[in-house]
């Protein structure tokens, strides 16, 4: 499987709040831009 952001073939990481697939470098939310986050303003 690969990253959704940087292509980079992986064991990637499924986020729970948008459901795309990243690396251990791109997982957390406010690296990738997560879609899926709704940020309290």
């Amino acid at each position: 499987m690969e990253c959704d952001l940087c292509f980079k073939e992986c064991n990637a990481i499924r986020c729970p709040y948008c459901g795309k697939y990243f690396c251990s470098t791109h997982i957390q939310p406010e690296v990738h831009n997560c879609e899926g986050m709704v940020l309290d303003q």
